[in-house]
């Protein structure tokens, strides 16, 4: 338990860290925010009108809104805990910042996956709960 109370405690630093680089350049911040609204909405505009005009086998309405809901919470999670850390790690080793965090007291695999975190993601991945109980 100990152990996960620091691990917590470190995403926790380094997730206030991400939120404030990301706020330090506003428009790229609202620009990545606007940007998953707009891929959000789009989706669901999609399977509104595909339910609509079509029937998709015996599927609901409310069963393809679950599935969006799973379809945002997983790809969201991805992007919010690992993507800016697998785009940067050939950065890292190339500017020799791999170096720094091998020698780091924790866990290479877990620093790495907590390098990114965009704001917009965790807020698309909260939209995707939402509409997963409102399903």
């Amino acid at each position: 338990m100990k152990k996960i109370k620091r691990y917590l405690a470190i995403y926790w630093v380094y997730f206030r860290v991400s939120l404030v680089r990301e706020l330090t350049f506003r428009f790229s911040f609202f620009t990545g925010v606007a940007g998953s609204f707009v891929f959000v909405a789009l989706n669901l505009f999609i399977i509104y009108f595909l339910m609509q005009k079509i029937t998709l086998g015996r599927w609901t309405e409310k069963e393809m809104w679950v599935l969006l809901g799973n379809f945002f919470i997983v790809y969201y999670s991805f992007f919010f805990f690992f993507w800016r850390g697998l785009i940067w790690i050939p950065r890292n080793i190339r500017d020799g910042r791999f170096d720094y965090s091998l020698l780091m007291p924790i866990d290479l695999q877990f620093l790495l996956s907590i390098l990114g975190g965009a704001v917009h993601n965790l807020l698309a991945f909260i939209f995707g709960i939402v509409l997963t109980i409102w399903g």
